[in-house]
């Protein structure tokens, strides 16, 4: 695990292909089951933007460990004063995701760069 890596209640964040400052992909876990339940990838800050790409595998949807995961992260990213915003997008059928960026805070600011995207961002508090 990164030194600075979120602690997490029922899961927790393993540093995978990335540079040493933590940006790149993290290995979501679920503890008690020592599984990989997905990833969360969050790209070096461009112009003070963080992009966040979640991937949960289908049997671990539903049980918090997106939402409990994003919530670390996106608390580890805004610890970096050069991030001014964190940002994703969600394909307009998937609501367990959208619900999980809502969830997490971010807000629905429009249609994301690819077909049948919704974007959404969260703004340094």
């Amino acid at each position: 695990m990164h030194d600075d890596a979120p602690r997490l209640f029922t899961g927790r964040l393993e540093l995978i292909a990335t540079t040493a400052s933590g940006w790149g992909a993290w290995r979501v876990v679920a503890v008690a089951q020592e599984s990989q339940v997905g990833t969360i990838e969050l790209t070096a800050p461009a112009g003070g933007c963080v992009e966040c790409r979640v991937a949960l595998e289908t049997k671990w949807r539903r049980k918090g460990y997106a939402a409990e995961a994003m919530g670390g992260l996106i608390d580890w990213a805004f610890s970096h004063d050069e991030v001014r915003r964190i940002a994703a997008e969600a394909p307009r059928h998937e609501a367990d995701f959208i619900r999980v960026l809502e969830e997490s805070g971010l807000s629905h600011t429009g249609d994301g760069g690819a077909p049948e995207t919704l974007r959404f961002e969260l703004a340094r508090p």
